[in-house]
């Protein structure tokens, strides 16, 4: 990824975010995240992306899945968050 990256960056997480850490702290890719989503309320890596300004969103499980969110709850949240 370069700096003159234009496109907007939606995260998965659902634990500590030690990988979204590492995103954020990389000066070129951190000026694009610009969502946080999890299947899992109240984790630290929500608490981690909240904490540097990036909007987060808890999306509901699939009923017939254990982890897994729906695809279509991801790309519904993501065409609904600004400024996608």
């Amino acid at each position: 990824m370069t700096a003159s990256m234009s496109e907007r960056i939606a995260v998965l997480v659902s634990g500590s975010g030690t990988n979204l850490q590492a995103l954020m702290d990389d000066p070129a890719i951190r000026p694009h995240l610009s969502l946080v989503l999890s299947d899992r309320p109240g984790i630290r890596a929500l608490d981690r992306a909240e904490s540097a300004g990036i909007p987060t969103a808890v999306l509901e499980r699939s009923p017939t899945a254990r982890r897994s969110i729906r695809p279509s709850s991801i790309c519904s949240r993501t065409a609904r968050s600004t400024p996608w």
